[in-house]
């Protein structure tokens, strides 16, 4: 499936000269904070990249290579607007993410292509990658840079990337194991800052950015250097690998926590690395991510999606594997994965406000029946400036707790920061129960606050048990991609081929609820506007006990 999309899009780019990155498109960050402009001319470059290097095949796709390499070559920086500091001196050679993506790029493009492309390109390639990256590294001291040992996809993608490059390129052995020693340490820290239970907070899409990328120069290290490391020695080591399974949903969606997304799919490179060290790894022959999965087009984990599917003999033994997804509970992470009955997911998640990609979702859920997202996740929004702004960060739906299925108490939304987590996150029959005390600030006036979440067959029940210290509002927040109605006493949320209809009780009057449907746009991950709908029951004033039960039942369309 990846070898054709790539060979039919070889043909259409075979014609065309790559996109032009202009001053123009990298001044808009500074002067706007966008960035998708810059980075779609960027990205379409590495997809010229990729494309001829990986299924390239006669004389006219290596000569275009060969100007594709010279081309990038010419670039004023590898790094993106966003990563770079223009007060510094030698900004230009930022080590960011995609500067390392690229000399890992290169330097594995130029070795392996060596006959194929002229020497001119094959030194000029060679001395971009030490004068960028491997130069500055290993003149650089360790902690210079801050991704250095930092438990988040920064440490993995660019350890590893400078890690592959240098074992490629360098030829003084003493240079190179000095800074192979370097990458080993800062690549065991990110792995033991995982939770013991494998989850990786920052969600499916960075988890296989992240050890994706450590998988290949972990693969590169074994077969090129013989260099062992103790990383099979971690205990969890297995659950990590284990992780992405964990995360099919309902109706072919994946779990969308942090700043993931729901249409995403197994990578079969990733899957068949750790199906090598883990037989347990589910490895799909069909169903799995294609060429346009990663939209940043990464020459290294697009290298290893078509050579695995090459290997026929560990596709069918790597799909063989259960994915044993039915219950999935992280309980450091606190989170909930539950596939229990046909055609119906639910994800729920507790943790802290200050995870890497941080949304201020903690007690927010995930309901999908078959093709249907009644209650959703809407992952990552469109990456801009501000998107990263702590001070801002939390105006973008996606990222505030209003974006998320929470409730706002005292017209106040949950709060950033380590200290707002949710305590005693446990399994009870049918789902989980938690203590969201600690969730809002203390201007909420909350006493206690538990909420339980139990799925049953074609039915989600939400159970919200509180107690503040004065009267206090509450407004029960929910968000679903379902167009919806409100009714005399329900709200109905129309799928493809059933409704849903939620429900509110509570023991107080019924006078005192107002339910509203308001719709609400964003900008998605790609930068296009978004409908959701945000279902609110508002209930004003609450006495100082209350018990809120959210009902949603699945009915056939009439």
């Amino acid at each position: 499936m990846i070898i054709k999309e790539m060979q039919e899009e070889k043909k259409i780019l075979i014609s065309k000269a790559l996109p032009k990155l202009t001053e123009d498109l990298f001044e808009e960050y500074f002067i706007s904070g966008k960035r998708l402009n810059y980075e779609d001319v960027y990205f379409s470059r590495r997809k010229f990249l990729s494309v001829f290097a990986i299924v390239g095949e006669n004389s006219a796709d290596y000569q275009k290579l060969d100007s594709i390499i010279l081309d990038i070559c010419s670039e004023k920086t590898w790094a993106l607007p966003a990563h770079v500091d223009r007060s510094l001196k030698g900004w230009e050679n930022t080590l960011d993410l995609f500067s390392s993506e690229t000399a890992f790029a290169l330097s594995e493009i130029i070795s392996l292509h060596k006959n194929h492309l002229s020497p001119q390109t094959v030194n000029t390639a060679g001395s971009a990658v030490m004068d960028r990256v491997l130069k500055p590294f290993l003149n650089s001291l360790w902690g210079d840079y801050w991704w250095e040992n930092v438990p988040m996809n920064w440490c993995a993608v660019c350890n590893s990337s400078i890690g592959a490059a240098a074992i490629y390129l360098l030829e003084n052995e003493d240079e190179k194991k000095k800074l192979l020693d370097r990458v080993i340490k800062n690549l065991t820290g990110y792995l033991k800052a995982f939770p013991s239970d494998g989850c990786c907070k920052e969600g499916l899409y960075y988890f296989y950015y992240a050890f994706g990328h450590l998988l290949m120069f972990w693969d590169l290290l074994e077969e090129k250097t013989g260099y062992k490391t103790n990383w099979e020695r971690i205990e969890y080591l297995n659950d990590i690998f284990l992780f992405p399974q964990k995360c099919l949903l309902s109706g072919g969606y994946t779990l969308s926590f942090s700043d993931s997304n729901t249409d995403g799919k197994l990578r079969i490179g990733v899957q068949a690395m750790m199906h090598k060290r883990n037989k347990e790894v589910f490895i799909p022959e069909n169903d799995y991510g294609g060429f346009a999965c990663d939209p940043c087009f990464r020459y290294g984990l697009l290298s290893r999606d078509v050579r695995f599917e090459k290997d026929k003999t560990l596709l069918a033994e790597g799909s063989k594997c259960k994915k044993n997804n039915e219950l999935c509970f992280f309980p450091r992470a606190q989170w909930l994965i539950m596939n229990k009955y046909p055609d119906q997911s639910l994800a729920v998640k507790g943790g802290d406000n200050d995870e890497p990609h941080n949304h201020n979702d903690i007690g927010s859920l995930l309901w999908i029946c078959g093709d249907d997202i009644i209650l959703a996740d809407l992952g990552a929004g469109e990456y801009t400036k501000n998107y990263f702004n702590d001070k801002t960060r939390y105006t973008y739906l996606c990222c505030r707790s209003l974006g998320h299925n929470v409730p706002l108490i005292n017209c106040l939304e949950q709060t950033f920061g380590k200290e707002y987590q949710a305590d005693d996150f446990s399994l009870i029959e049918g789902g989980v129960s938690m203590d969201l005390k600690k969730a809002y600030p203390k201007d909420c006036n909350i006493n206690f606050y538990i909420r339980r979440v139990i799925m049953k067959d074609n039915c989600l029940k939400i159970e919200d048990d509180l107690s503040f210290l004065k009267p206090t509002q509450i407004e029960e927040n929910f968000i679903s991609l379902l167009s919806c109605e409100k009714t005399a006493d329900s709200i109905i949320l129309y799928g493809k081929t059933d409704k849903y209809v939620m429900t509110l009780s509570y023991d107080g009057s019924p006078e005192t609820v107002k339910t509203y449907i308001n719709e609400e746009k964003y900008f998605d991950h790609e930068g296009q506007k978004a409908l959701i709908y945000r279902i609110g029951f508002l209930i004003k004033p609450c006495e100082s006990v209350l018990s809120l039960k959210v009902l949603i039942k699945k009915e056939p369309l009439k």
